[in-house]
């Protein structure tokens, strides 16, 4: 009997082990070397927010890990044991540091052991390929310098063909969406492309993410519309750059503004699917706009996130991100404490995270309460 496996939504009541997070590694030429130390900071920063409630992995090359641990001590974080953010060498050299498409995602078996699937990453349809980041997923749950002696089981996704041919699944993390109910929401864009998946069927691919998910009913979202290949957005709209669970049967929708093509089609298309839709619970959506700071930007670049619908929800606390625009950031973070009245908001300044195409989702990972965490 094959086995079942449970996705969890990260506001979850249960405990997290950690949260991974990873700085570029000195040999990732995507980035140039003022970029890469502006990147070390920003995402110093969020970690150090997220540490304030959840523990923290920093993954970085061996070469980067005696600055790092400086960086956290100069403003007193320890950088080892259970609090704080703990440092982790490994020898990956051009290591990206989007750990939510790049590490694995983490899921419950029946016995609520963890497991960790690999979802064959291709660079984002072969954009940056990288034969070190597509095996790291299976790398970093094998290596116990990393995750200590916790032994996690590696999953890898795959769909049958026909016969005995098997294909792998290829996805990125930032694909998933789950109400943690057996709803998942995700973009076609982003999974049902030739990049990703070459003439796998649709019905195969929700077999694979139901199996391997623990989920029931999957909505589809259009994404990048067709017709606008001309769009070249690095994750092919991932869907959580849109669309984010606040509780089952409500979510956020990232508002770019009328009139901005082609992210309003985006927008329109994704509202027009929801509104007509029910979760797994046969619930239909109440959907809140949340709007995107920078609305108005004449030739917005398409690779800079500026989503507030990227945030992160830690124990008793949503991290969110601020972008300097004084109205929209303040704007945000109201109906933030509205959608979580019982977490405190915290808002982390990004700039060049956001530049680089992603937000505090995007560099996170977590990783769920293990049994032998001693907690």
């Amino acid at each position: 009997m094959a086995t079942s496996y449970r996705f969890l939504h990260e506001g979850s009541n249960r405990p997290k082990g950690a949260i991974l997070m990873a700085w570029p590694g000195p040999e990732n030429r995507h980035y140039k070397r003022d970029e890469k130390h502006r990147l070390q900071k920003e995402l110093a920063n969020l970690a150090k927010a997220i540490s304030n409630y959840e523990h923290v992995i920093l993954i970085v090359h061996s070469t980067q890990k005696s600055e790092a641990e400086r960086m956290f001590k100069i403003c007193g974080f320890k950088t080892s044991g259970k609090q704080g953010v703990e440092v982790k060498a490994t020898e990956i050299a051009d290591l990206e540091f989007w750990m939510r498409d790049v590490a694995p995602t983490f899921v419950l078996d029946e016995g609520n052991n963890v497991n960790g699937i690999d979802f064959n990453f291709n660079g984002w349809g072969g954009r940056y390929p990288s034969d070190n980041n597509r095996r790291f997923a299976e790398h970093i749950l094998r290596d116990q310098s990393i995750l200590g002696d916790r032994s996690i089981p590696c999953v890898k996704s795959c769909v049958t063909c026909g016969g005995d041919e098997t294909r792998d699944l290829v996805l990125e993390g930032g694909a998933l969406e789950t109400d943690g109910e057996g709803t998942l929401v995700v973009t076609k864009s982003s999974i049902i492309n030739p990049n990703r998946n070459p003439d796998l069927p649709q019905q195969k691919i929700e077999e694979e993410l139901c199996r391997l998910l623990g989920v029931t009913k999957i909505i589809w979202v259009p994404g990048v519309p067709p017709g606008l290949e001309d769009y070249d957005e690095v994750t092919d709209a991932h869907i959580d750059g849109w669309v984010r669970f606040v509780a089952p049967g409500k979510v956020v929708l990232n508002y770019p503004g009328q009139d901005r093509h082609p992210m309003t089609d985006i927008y329109n298309k994704t509202k027009d699917v929801l509104s007509k839709a029910t979760d797994a619970k046969d619930r239909p959506f109440e959907i809140i706009d949340l709007p995107e700071a920078g609305i108005g930007l004449k030739n917005p670049d398409p690779d800079r996130c500026l989503s507030y619908v990227n945030y992160l929800l830690v124990n008793g606390a949503v991290i969110i991100p601020r972008f300097g625009f004084r109205q929209a950031d303040k704007r945000a973070k109201e109906i933030f404490q509205g959608l979580f009245p019982d977490r405190k908001i915290v808002p982390v300044f990004l700039e060049e995270i956001a530049w680089s195409g992603g937000g505090i989702h995007c560099v996170t990972q977590e990783i769920p309460w293990m049994k032998d965490d001693g907690q």
